[in-house]
Formats: structure tokens, C-alpha cells, sequence
């Protein structure tokens, strides 16, 4: 809707614009060809004797009769010629004449001006005396005819003029004609009440027909599926059984996301309720699992830590994480404390895009906070995670994921890199550069893989970056990518100028935005960074 509003806008500006344009243009030639044609009578020598006399000949006689004629039988308001008695004094101006017609000579004599009757104070202001003047003094090309718009207490006028030269080339006086401009300002005015009228008319139908289309595509099915989650999570609340649970599925043939997240949430539902009935008869410690992957099927909540800082009582370290897009890309971050001296981090991307990307990274953060919770080992996170991944992956979906353990006493970090880029670390005193480590397979691609772990020791002071593989890939309007080791030299410029964790992240998007700005389409991704600070 607002792009309809600010299209209009703009197409009615151009049009405003071009319809002017082209009005001024018939004005500017209809003075240019009378100018033209009167200054074919005049004799420039003949002017400059009548000046210095101050005495009529005929041949001025004659052009007064010819300028009274044009008056007569043209739209022009005003036909005059002027000259300056004293060459050094631009405020000094007389008339040699004024056109008048019949009507004017009868009813406002005192109008007409004769040779030598100075010109008055109201009769041209500051600015037009300047252009008269200047017209004359300039060496330039002397024979060009000038014009000026300007709106004055006459009304909204064109003046064209030009000087008249004599036989040796030398300015004598300036030749000007008014024409009134005022319909002009009538006609945009229409014009412009025209074009408004037709964007609120624009307007009020493309957003009627957008609220039908989205009531019809999107409010109706999301309400369905919220009624659906809403008597299943009801169900889990009140059905002891597990076995008993049943749910609604949703059909919705909208053919796009919303198509999508009905089928995934029957789908997600489904392994939910199975999930649950296994989960039955497992013991406490799988129950524990169970509590926080009951937060996968809140698909409508945020998963993500927002709010920054993030622990603001604890004083060992500092940490800030942001994504680069939209939701919709799959990329993921997390951190939370599994205990008062362990912190977890994760920073992850699923493939694909749309809902199913965005549900399968859901469903991956929640297992990893989930084993984390148990106390395992980042290899035994990611392995265990793998494996619930991989069941029942029927779209094919990948998970590349960093999930690393700080012991925040000490500085040691135990971490997998499964398909991330290259870990990132910054030295007190010294430059981000990458870490030396074994990278493991994606995860959700088969059961039972092997991941392998990496040790990292943090001293006070150091830095930790993690980000996903879509910063990397990010592409500008010629298709270069933004590339992992241009991150790194990105990354090092940044930190000269910020301290901050947030402001450096927040330094980082903005050069991806400025990077991939133009591009049609574009990956995205998150990133975390991390200071231990002892």
C-alpha cells in the first residue's frame, strides 16, 4: 500500500513535471518567434539618434504601430523597450516605448509611455532591471534571446527580451515581451487535483483487494493453525497420556510459506506427539529433554536471545550476537549458562529457506539446549542432536552448527565445528586471525556420525567470533561473494575503531548491507561474538 501511495506520488510529480515543462516550452517559443519578428523591424542606428535626441522618427513611429499590432492581435500582456541613459548606472532605466492597443490608449492613457519617460519603481522590480542591464553589458553572444519566469504583483508571467544592437554591433536598448502564464497555474492546479483523486481511488481499491486477498490467504489459514496449536498444547496440558493426544490437522492450499507452515506444523506435531509417547517410558533424564523441546512447537515465539547485555551480573565476560536478515534464512544463534561456571554457545544455519529452513533450526537449537542442560560434551551434543536430526528428515534438510563450552573460570573452551566457517580469535594486543581446528560433517545427513572436538584456551582479554555460512556468502550486485577471509580483514578494520561487542557486530552488518546493496537476492546469516574477560 505504500508503495502504491509513493509510486503515485512520483508518477504524478513526473507528470506535473513534463506538462509544465512542455507548457513553458510552447510560451518560450511563441515570444521567441515575435521577438524575432519584430526585431526584423527595427534599425538599431534609427533607435540610438531617436535616444540621444530624444526626438520620434518615423521609423520609430512606424514601430510603435507594428508593437501596437502584435499587442492588438497576441496574447502578449505587456510589449516594451528600454534602454539605460547612463551606461554606468544599472538602476537608472527609461522607456523608448510601449505597445498599447485601442482599448488602453481610451481608458488608461497614463500607461503609455513615451521616449525618455523614466521607468517607475514599481514597474520592474530589482532583478529584472539586473537581467536588462546585464544583457546589454555582456560580451557575450549579444543576438541570443533570454528568458525569465517570475511571478509578480502583474501575475505569473515569461518575459523574453533581447538586446538591439546598431550597425557597428554596439547595445542601444533591450526589446521585451511579456506573456501572462496564468493558466499555467490553473492547469496544474487541475492536473494536480486530478492525479490526488485518482490515487486515493488507486488506494482505496488496492487496499481493499489486499485485505480480501490477505484475509483469504493469510489471516483465515494462520487462525486455523492457531486454533489448531492452541487445542494441542490445551490437550498436553490436560491429557496424562501421551498415546492420547490428538490433533487437528490443518489443510491449507495457499501454495506459498503459509502452505508450508501448515504442513510442517502437522508434520512437526505429529513427530511431537511421537516424541512424547517415547518419551513416557524413558527416564527422568530423557524427560529432561523432552521439557525443552516442548519449546520447537511454539513456532510463532522467538527463540533468539535479544536483549543485550545478556548477563549484565556476571563480570567474567561479555557477549553480543545479531543475524543479518530477516527470519527465513535458516541461521541461528543461542547462549545460556548450563551452570553458574559453564557458558554454552551455539551459532548455527540450516539449508533451504522459508518456514521449513526456519522450523528445522528451531527444532536443531532446541535438542542442542536441550543436551546441553544434561551436561554433556559439545561431541555429545552435537551427536546426539544429529541423531534426532536425522530421523525422519524427509525434505533433506542439513545443519551446519558451532557449539562451544566455557569453563568461565578458567578460559577453556571444548567445542565442534560442524560445517562452520573457520573459528575466529582475537589475542590481547594482536588481530583476529583463524583458529587452527578439525572441522566436522553437517549434521541431520545420517545417524550415529562421529564429531570430532577442538580445545580452545582463552586468556583475559580475548576475543571470540563465530558466524554462519550465509555472512560469508553474501553477494553484491556483480555476484562476488563477501568470502571468509574478507570477513577477517572486515572484521580487524572494525575493531580498530569500536570496543564495544555490540557496536562492533552492529559495525559488521552494516558493511554486509552496504556490500550486498543492489542485490537481488542475497544469503544471510548470524553471527556472535564473544570477550572473556576473567
Amino acid at each position: 500500500m505504500v508503495f502504491t501511495a509513493v509510486l503515485s506520488v512520483m508518477m504524478g510529480w513526473l507528470g506535473y513535471r513534463s506538462y509544465s515543462n512542455s507548457l513553458l516550452e510552447r510560451y518560450q517559443v511563441y515570444v521567441d518567434s515575435f521577438i524575432k519578428i519584430a526585431m526584423s523591424e527595427i534599425d538599431g542606428d534609427d533607435l540610438r539618434a531617436c535616444i540621444d535626441t530624444l526626438q520620434e522618427s518615423e521609423g520609430l513611429k512606424r514601430l510603435q504601430l507594428t508593437l501596437n499590432t502584435f499587442k492588438e492581435r497576441s496574447e502578449m500582456q505587456f510589449i516594451y523597450m528600454v534602454y539605460f541613459p547612463d551606461g554606468n548606472d544599472p538602476t537608472r532605466m527609461n522607456y523608448v516605448l510601449n505597445a498599447f492597443t485601442e482599448q488602453e490608449f481610451l481608458e488608461e492613457p497614463e500607461t503609455i509611455n513615451s521616449l525618455g519617460d523614466p521607468v517607475g519603481e514599481g514597474d520592474f522590480d530589482e532583478n529584472m532591471r539586473r537581467l536588462f542591464y546585464n544583457s546589454l553589458m555582456d560580451d557575450s553572444d549579444k543576438t541570443a534571446i533570454r528568458f525569465l519566469v517570475n511571478d509578480s504583483e502583474f501575475g505569473y508571467m515569461m518575459t523574453g527580451y533581447v538586446p538591439v544592437l546598431d550597425a557597428a554591433g554596439r547595445p542601444v536598448c533591450v526589446l521585451a515581451m511579456d506573456v501572462s502564464m496564468d493558466q499555467i497555474k490553473e492547469n496544474m492546479r487541475s492536473y494536480l487535483m486530478t492525479v490526488a483523486i485518482g490515487a486515493v481511488a488507486l488506494l482505496a481499491v488496492f487496499l481493499l483487494i489486499f485485505i480480501t486477498i490477505m484475509n483469504r490467504s493469510v489471516v483465515q489459514p494462520i487462525m486455523s493453525l492457531a486454533r489448531s496449536a492452541q487445542h494441542f498444547v490445551r490437550q498436553t496440558n490436560e491429557v496424562e497420556d501421551p498415546s492420547q493426544l490428538s490433533f487437528q490437522e490443518v489443510a491449507v492450499q495457499t501454495r506459498d510459506e503459509i502452505e508450508l507452515l501448515a504442513n510442517s506444523l502437522n508434520h512437526m506435531t505429529r513427530e511431537i506427539k511421537n516424541y512424547m509417547v517415547n518419551l513416557a517410558a524413558m527416564s527422568a533424564e530423557r524427560e529432561r529433554i523432552g521439557a525443552e523441546l516442548d519449546l520447537a512447537k511454539q513456532i510463532q515465539s522467538n527463540i533468539f536471545p535479544t536483549v543485550f547485555p545478556a548477563f549484565p551480573n556476571r563480570t567474567e565476560f561479555d557477549i553480543y550476537a545479531n543475524r543479518t536478515t530477516l527470519v527465513g534464512d535458516g541461521s541461528f544463534y543461542d547462549f545460556f549458562l548450563i551452570d553458574r561456571h559453564r557458558l554454552c554457545l551455539v551459532v548455527g544455519e540450516a539449508s533451504g529457506k522459508g518456514i521449513p529452513a526456519t522450523m528445522f533450526a528451531v527444532l536443531a537449537a532446541a535438542n542442542i539446549r536441550s543436551f546441553a542442560r544434561l551436561g554433556y560434551q559439545p561431541y555429545r551434543i552435537v551427536l546426539e542432536t544429529n541423531n534426532q536430526l536425522s530421523q525422519n528428515n524427509t525434505e533433506g534438510l542439513t545443519v551446519s552448527v558451532f557449539v562451544g563450552i566455557v569453563d568461565l573460570r578458567t578460559g577453556e573452551m571444548d567445542y565442534v565445528n560442524a560445517g562452520m566457517p573457520t573459528t575466529l580469535v582475537k589475542r590481547a594486543g594482536a588481530a583476529f586471525e583463524e583458529v587452527n581446528e578439525v572441522t566436522s560433517f553437517v549434521l541431520a545427513n545420517m545417524e550415529n556420525v562421529n564429531f570430532q572436538q577442538n580445545r580452545l584456551e582463552l586468556m583475559q582479554g580475548d576475543m571470540l567470533m563465530v558466524y554462519s555460512a550465509g555472512v560469508a556468502r553474501t553477494k553484491n550486485k556483480d555476484g562476488d561473494e563477501f568470502s571468509e577471509p574478507y570477513v577477517t580483514i572486515q572484521l580487524n578494520e572494525t575493531i580498530k575503531r569500536e570496543y564495544e561487542l555490540e557496536k562492533i557486530l552492529e559495525g559488521m552488518k552494516e558493511t554486509l548491507i552496504e556490500f550486498s546493496s543492489g542485490a537481488e537476492h542475497t544469503a544471510g546469516g548470524a553471527m556472535l561474538i564473544f570477550r572473556f574477560l576473567g
